[in-house]
């Protein structure tokens, strides 16, 4: 059982964050960005996209990429699931780098 997901509740292209996750362990967390819907022809997914295994309680030091972020309406999605099956996905914003 998910009992606990600590995250920022909005980030920065290129900033830095922590996600916390207390549950049965193996956990699995997966991370993808999105920018747009349909995705912009050549787009692929930023090299901070993936699957991390994660440990009840210890935090995941992550990144929101400066490179994928560059319009306003994009966000993080981050898929969490657990030993028991439960799972949870969390969509945080991200606001773009101002140039």
């Amino acid at each position: 059982m998910i009992e606990r997901v600590n995250y920022p509740r909005q980030l920065a292209a290129g900033e830095a964050f922590s996600l916390t996750v207390t549950a049965v362990e193996p956990i699995l967390v997966e991370i993808c960005c999105f920018v747009r819907k349909p995705p912009p022809p050549g787009y692929e997914h930023c090299p901070e996209c993936g699957s991390l295994a994660a440990h009840s309680g210890q935090p995941l030091h992550l990144i929101a990429s400066a490179d994928a972020f560059r319009s306003e309406g994009e966000f993080l999605d981050v898929s969490i699931s657990d030993r028991d099956g439960d799972q949870r996905t969390i969509r945080i914003p991200v606001q773009p780098r101002l140039t």
